[in-house]
């Protein structure tokens, strides 16, 4: 029993206040974050709207995108579609092109993306007050909360409540690689398909 309790140091009213404070400040940056990505989102799907209504539209009312350099045609949801179906040059140059609707498009999924994680972060916090509640905390209780903050928290969160302690990954993987070229990533996260199936 005397081990038992060594190891299950039961965390002091500071530790306690400590943590609290931490939680709400992530959660405070988690909501104004959330808030700003609901105006982005509105402003990204505007673009897409009105890119659409000045599309191209095929006679299975698909609406098509041919890119800058007028050889390629891709729908509305980023399927590439053939010189069979579609001659590049039968669509108007005054049309939206490829690489904005795709870019646009792209910004709208990764928005999304981001705003899930942000909620399913506020409920696991939401599960972390109610475990401050319920009191007998122990050091490793809090240790696995923030730990658990550390880990599902996105990055411009941890920016925001650490600031100058900030440590950005150093990772740069495909996706950061894609990110200014908006074909490549459509045809990439196509083939990702394809490799699951």
């Amino acid at each position: 029993m005397a081990d038992l309790a060594v190891s299950t140091v039961l965390a002091t009213e500071i530790e306690i206040a400590e943590f609290r404070t931490e939680l709400d400040s992530y959660r405070a940056a988690t909501i104004e974050s959330l808030m700003l990505n609901e105006q982005q989102l509105v402003e990204v799907r505007a673009r897409l709207d009105a890119m659409l209504a000045q599309a191209y539209v095929l006679p299975d009312g698909r609406r098509v995108f041919k890119t800058e350099d007028g050889q390629r045609v891709f729908d509305e949801h980023g399927e590439e579609v053939g010189a069979d179906l579609v001659d590049p040059d039968m669509i108007e140059d005054w049309r939206p092109r490829a690489e904005s609707y795709l870019s646009d498009r792209e910004a709208e999924r990764e928005l999304v993306e981001n705003r899930d994680r942000k909620l399913d972060l506020l409920d696991r916090m939401d599960a972390m007050d109610e475990r401050l509640e319920e009191g007998d905390l122990t050091e490793d209780d809090l240790a696995d909360m923030r730990e658990e903050l550390a880990e599902f928290a996105p990055e411009d969160i941890k920016q925001q409540v650490l600031g100058v302690n900030y440590q950005a990954p150093l990772e740069l993987d495909r996706d950061f690689a894609n990110a200014a070229n908006p074909i490549r990533a459509v045809m990439d996260r196509a083939a990702d398909i394809s490799l699951e199936q």
